[in-house]
């Protein structure tokens, strides 16, 4: 008797019977389907957009240097940022094209569009990847509630990278190896280096170990293989290594260092694989290069220096380097990445035999991704500490019906690796980041869930116990698999009742630009209006400290310089602080507003900060109202300054 064969990634095959049924949805079902999920999301995208302000305001802080940027101050040598300067030319061809200006209302309506965009985006790469229409519904849901974490910064340049990240992957699952796939993913690379380096330089990473495991030269090197595993791997603490001695950071190494090793691994060794050769390379590295170079080019024409490119979005950052400010606690996340390494190790060490073991594998493939898609979809942080580790199972015992089968897991190793890779966007403030940095293994938890489906689906005893469903009865299956969905993600995820009616309760802030915005604390609400209305009566240009930059916006206001847009408020550099007081002076009725809580650190004792701007605030200004917890400063009149000196 022949002893049948066995094949890495793939698993026994049975007869359509035996196979749980597959949810297949008419057109006529699917399109106002899709339809009714797609308004459900635009309605809780919405209302958890406007119903929230946060009170550090890097919402303000965007528009101002985006306004700033429309009217053609230089990037970096004029607006102050340390973000790339791609997203504020991508974000100043949208105002441009479309003639809508730089508003609260407007920005917080291109927030959505990139959030449900790159869920949609995510939804059509999982739909292609599993072939169901009804999957893709399925990874719209969690993408969705996922993402809802980016409308705490509407104009952030995190909506541009969610939605990049999502289309390369849909590239892949479309494309897989394609040549042109490879010259678009170089050019999304580029984009994404010159919107926030880090995230530009992890795509970078991935996609090069990624083509690095399909290369035939380290195919016939695996020493060479072993070299570029322990870099990887040894990245995260190499990153981290000023604060290991904190358990969040060295928690946080763990995890990602278990996660670039197991998905690299699994990757390396997966099955069948066509070759790349020196072509493939040519293309990314070119499409990468000519993209950066132009990029680099329009910058430079636009009035911006080398240096201050170079020094505010890649030495000011990298001086951001102390995470125990905003701590990403993720308790015992080290026992987790051991066992997800163990595991990992133990599945490769059964490779041949993966046929043999399927329903275990199944199970625990379904184990995580209950957990991902149910239980923690709307928990991040969890997600990063304990389930990145994991990723490496959408690559063991892929179905044989399953897209990224044995012969083409391209598309699988790619999402893995960037997944996994971009997990520390999280370090070392972990924000909204948190929840873009797992964007893409919503993904990944999904294809385990389908991975499950399919492998117990197909064994005889499964089918036996199925034998009740007729034809007929089958066909009501899908329908009823929807209305499950749409019932848990109206009512479950986005409590979309509760939601819309927590934005309707709230106060509508009623300024300019901001009709759309409503906060439940009305106390928040009549102090801003307070400062709006007395800035735009009493000042033709004003500083504020801590940084209220949606003042500008809300009262139709320019700022003094463009330096004071971005940071702390008050520059720490002589230079910006200089041109501040040039610039005070130089206007007709210019304030300055200090919050209570900032008086004893400017006005009184020893400042903590230095330099002539704070001496001018001491010296040269007098308080003359006091204005929703704001101390309100003026320039002393030169009759005023006369008493001062008798």
């Amino acid at each position: 008797m022949a002893t049948p064969e066995i094949t890495a990634g793939t698993s026994d095959c049975c007869a359509p019977e035996q196979r749980l049924p597959k949810p297949a949805l008419p057109l006529w079902v699917l399109a106002p389907a899709a339809l009714a999920f797609v308004a459900v999301a635009v309605v809780y995208a919405f209302s958890i957009t406007f119903s929230q302000f946060a009170p550090y305001d890097d919402q303000g802080s965007m528009m101002v240097c985006i306004r700033g940027y429309l009217e053609g101050h230089p990037l970096y040598d004029s607006v102050r940022l340390m973000y790339g300067p791609f997203y504020f030319m991508y974000e100043a061809l949208l105002h441009r094209v479309t003639g809508a200006p730089v508003t609260h209302d407007v920005t917080g309506i291109i927030c959505i569009i990139h959030w449900l965009g790159a869920a949609s985006v995510l939804a059509v790469a999982g739909g292609l990847m599993t072939r169901s229409a009804l999957f893709g519904i399925f990874v719209f849901m969690q993408a969705t509630v996922h993402l809802r974490h980016v409308a705490r910064e509407p104009g952030s340049p995190q909506e541009f990278v969610i939605l990049a990240l999502a289309l390369a992957i849909l590239l892949v699952a479309v494309g897989s190896q394609r040549g042109w796939v490879l010259t678009l993913l170089g050019t999304i690379g580029a984009a994404l280096l010159f919107t926030k380096v880090n995230v530009g330089a992890f795509f970078g990473v991935a996609l090069l170990m990624a083509l690095s495991s399909y290369t035939s030269l380290l195919q016939a090197r695996r020493s060479l293989f072993w070299g570029i595993l322990v870099l990887g791997g040894s990245f995260p603490f190499v990153l981290m290594r000023g604060h290991l001695e904190e358990a969040s950071a060295r928690d946080y190494a763990v995890a990602v260092s278990v996660c670039v090793i197991t998905t690299s691994l699994f990757t390396y060794t997966s099955g069948d694989k066509s070759r790349l050769g020196l072509r493939e390379w040519f293309q990314v590295g070119v499409s990468f290069g000519v993209a950066s170079m132009l990029l680099l080019l329009m910058v430079l024409a636009n009035g911006t220096s080398l240096w201050a490119l170079v020094h505010s979005t890649i030495i000011v950052p990298a001086g951001m380097t102390d995470p125990r400010n905003h701590p990403l606690t993720i308790p015992s996340a080290v026992w987790g990445g051991a066992a997800a390494l163990l595991m990992a190790a133990v599945g490769m060490g059964i490779r041949a035999y993966w046929s043999r073991v399927s329903v275990p594998i199944a199970l625990l493939k379904a184990a995580y991704g209950l957990i991902g898609c149910f239980l923690l979809v709307t928990e991040p942080r969890i997600q990063l500490g304990y389930l990145l580790p994991w990723l490496w199972l959408a690559l063991i015992q892929v179905p044989r019906n399953s897209c990224g089968r044995p012969r083409d897991l391209f598309p699988r190793a790619m999402l893995c690796l960037f997944a996994g890779w971009q997990g520390l966007q999280a370090y070392p403030m972990p924000g909204t980041q948190v929840c873009v940095a797992t964007f893409l293994s919503v993904l990944v938890y999904s294809l385990c869930l389908r991975d499950a489906w399919e492998e117990l689906g197909a064994k005889p005893r499964v089918g036996q116990h199925l034998g009740f469903l007729t034809p007929r009865t089958t066909v009501l299956v899908p329908g009823l698999v929807l209305s499950s969905l749409l019932y848990l993600f109206v009512v479950q995820w986005c409590m979309l009742p509760w939601q819309w009616l927590y934005y309707t309760s709230g106060q509508r802030l009623d300024l300019r630009g901001a009709r759309y915005l409503r906060l439940a604390d009305a106390n928040r609400v009549e102090a801003y209006r307070s400062l709006a209305q007395y800035v735009e009566k009493g000042c033709d240009t004003f500083i504020a400290t801590p940084l209220l930059n949606s003042l500008y916006l809300w009262a139709d206001k320019r700022p003094p310089t463009w330096f004071n847009v971005n940071g702390g408020g008050i520059p720490s550099e002589v230079g910006p602080q200089t041109q501040a007081v040039s610039a005070l002076e130089r206007a007709k009725h210019p304030l300055i507003l200090v919050r209570e809580s900032e008086v004893p650190g400017l006005l009184g004792g020893e400042p903590s900060v230095q330099g002539p701007l704070v001496r001018y605030m001491r010296e040269d200004c007098l308080e003359v109202e006091r204005v929703s917890g704001f101390r309100i400063l003026a320039p002393k009149r030169p009759a005023d300054r006369l008493i001062g000196l008798h």
